[in-house]
């Protein structure tokens, strides 16, 4: 169908045009102080246009899974932080594995932590996203799969569609 095609040119063309203007920036964010800068893609430092502040780091364990020595494996763990942006308003938000937080076209996501010899949080690290093409790309998706479903509803044998062949 021309929808299908649509969505799929759609599609394409975000990603294509969106390669230049994609963001990828680690960052490692300590209790003691704010943090804007980090590594980019390229190993190169790059800088956030918001300084981050951590203010709580919580690891929950599952104790029915544990490793080869016993101890329980991580089941999840999360950072709350606040964000400071270019406006000077500071916004409370909270990321976890899988759950990412969102601030004006940046995903926060948490992606990993670092213990200290006495296994007290060192750090926190936050993997930070910017694709400013992804609302396009996240309709072009929706474009093609309500096309498939559609054309999948109304595609039939005799040249009947399905769904009234079901009722009748």
């Amino acid at each position: 169908s021309a929808a299908a095609h649509i969505g799929t040119f759609l599609f394409i063309s975000a990603c294509v045009c969106g390669s230049g203007n994609f963001q990828r920036i680690s960052i490692e964010l300590p209790y003691d102080r704010p943090v804007s800068i980090g590594i980019g893609d390229e190993g190169k430092m790059a800088e956030l246009p918001y300084l981050l502040s951590l203010k709580n780091f919580e690891i929950e364990m599952d104790p029915s899974h544990g490793d080869q020595s016993g101890k329980p494996l991580v089941r999840q763990y999360k950072s709350d932080f606040t964000l400071l942006d270019s406006d000077g308003i500071e916004w409370s938000l909270q990321t976890k594995v899988n759950h990412p937080a969102y601030h004006k076209g940046w995903f926060f996501y948490q992606s990993g932590y670092t213990l200290g010899e006495s296994r007290e949080l060192t750090k926190s690290v936050f993997l930070c996203v910017r694709d400013p093409w992804a609302p396009v790309k996240e309709t072009a998706l929706w474009i093609m799969l309500v096309s498939a479903i559609l054309m999948a509803a109304f595609s039939g044998r005799s040249g009947r569609p399905w769904l009234y062949a079901a009722v009748l």
